[in-house]
């Protein structure tokens, strides 16, 4: 296994940007050591951080090394920021980078396999929002998505004057959106939804049950199931934290895999 902390500058940013990937495929998978769990092999993953931390989160608070050693992944960790994962208006493009160019960067410095049938796409919280607008805005360009208490809901959690959120997001919203934060089609998960025309991914779904955005992330479940995808849904007792999302994200690599199996027993 090998792992890549560094910077590298993005066209879409317009800057220098933090990434982190940890990479499968070295010399003791070369000299016979396989992976336990062989059914991600050789797939990519992409793994968004939420909104107060950043792509290293993912190496710290989870097993992750563990984790793309066992499923034999490729997983690539960009940062976000506070964007999350927009085209701001007052702001970089951050969607742009994270749904157009960052497939390429993975592929042009890691050798990534980021074809169809080999790209994931993941996250929690506002990584989750992000994956889902990623799989929702091209439902045939990931293999299969994730999203770990996901604020899907994003013009009620945007537009929530609770005095605390109101607080915590006084700049953020206003560069996401513009005054008034209006929110466009292209970044409504339910409107994407239906956009979909009933093509997509193989959708993960997950929230602890006391998690606030648990009753949003429901709602988006039975819109879905209505458009007549089949998401799978996980829930258990917990919050917004690492305990749920570690458990969550194991979760979500076990559904890839059996779908994998499955797919080859079918062949």
């Amino acid at each position: 296994m090998a792992v890549f902390s560094g910077s590298i500058y993005s066209d879409a940013l317009k800057m220098d940007t933090t990434l982190h990937a940890v990479l499968t495929g070295d010399l003791r998978t070369e000299r016979g050591c396989k992976p336990m769990l062989p059914g991600l092999k050789g797939k990519t993953l992409i793994l968004l951080h939420g909104l107060s931390r950043n792509g290293a989160a993912w190496l710290y608070y989870v097993p992750l090394f563990r984790f793309a050693e066992q499923y034999g992944l490729r997983v690539i960790l960009p940062d976000g920021h506070r964007s999350f994962y927009q085209d701001m208006t007052y702001g970089e493009r951050y969607f742009t980078y994270i749904f157009e160019e960052l497939p390429q960067l993975a592929h042009d410095l890691f050798g990534a396999d980021i074809s169809p049938e080999n790209l994931m796409i993941a996250g929690l919280s506002m990584g989750g929002y992000g994956a889902l607008r990623c799989a929702f805005t091209a439902p045939t360009h990931y293999a299969y998505a994730g999203a770990f208490s996901a604020p899907t809901q994003l013009r009620s959690f945007v537009e929530d004057d609770d005095e605390a959120h109101r607080h915590f997001f006084a700049q953020e919203r206003t560069a996401w959106f513009g005054t008034g934060y209006p929110i466009p089609e292209q970044s409504d998960l339910f409107a994407l939804a239906e956009r979909c025309g009933g093509t997509f991914s193989p959708l993960f779904l997950a929230c602890g049950r006391q998690d606030s955005l648990y009753p949003a992330g429901k709602s988006l479940y039975g819109h879905l199931e209505e458009l007549g995808a089949t998401p799978v849904w996980f829930e258990q007792d917990g919050g917004h934290d690492w305990l749920f999302w570690e458990t969550a994200l194991r979760h979500f690599l076990d559904f890839c895999a059996e779908s994998e199996k499955n797919k080859t027993l079918v062949q």
